[in-house]
């Protein structure tokens, strides 16, 4: 469902989730992600969701767009850039 597109708030803060999220799995803190969790998707997310207040809560089910088009996915991150794998997966 794209509706989330028309609406710059969410827009933003998808895309600084992003960029966190990038910092996050590039850094060598093993604990960059769990914070990630915390302090950046989970507020983010209760925002954006928000049925009453939040950014989308003027969207009507009747407005329903098409399903998007398929993409090529990205390729994933090189090994070395997966710090978020345990390396004892033997």
């Amino acid at each position: 469902d794209p509706r989330w597109r028309r609406h710059p708030e969410v827009v933003l803060r998808l895309d600084a989730l992003w960029k966190a999220f990038e910092g996050a799995v590039a850094s060598t803190d093993p604990g960059a992600m769990s914070r990630w969790w915390i302090h950046d998707f989970d507020p983010h997310m209760r925002v954006i969701l928000e049925g009453e207040s939040g950014p989308m809560s003027n969207e009507h089910d009747q407005d329903i767009h098409p399903p998007l088009p398929m993409v090529k996915a990205t390729p994933p991150a090189p090994e070395k850039n997966r710090r978020w794998v345990s390396a004892n997966t033997t």
